[in-house]
């Protein structure tokens, strides 16, 4: 959320952000920060922007697990 931290992960590499829409986040009580639906909703809504702005690459993330592996493989050895 901070710009300073921003700066200091892309020093470490490129940034992925997978966009997931809210429909397909889940609450989870091991997750402080987001135990509950409405919690989920008001990180997402806090968060979108920050995260988008902050991406290298922007992976649409609404498929499988393994899907949205491929494409991320497929995104970075694209750009190599």
């Amino acid at each position: 959320m901070r710009g300073e931290n921003v700066r200091n992960l892309k020093k470490n590499g490129r940034l992925v952000f997978l966009d997931r829409s809210l429909e397909n986040l889940i609450s989870t009580n091991d997750r402080p920060l987001s135990k509950s639906p409405a919690d989920v909703k008001r990180l997402y809504e806090k968060r979108y922007k920050i995260y988008k702005a902050a991406a290298d690459f922007i992976i649409p993330a609404d498929s499988s697990p393994e899907q949205n592996a491929d494409t991320v493989m497929k995104e970075f050895f694209y750009e190599c």
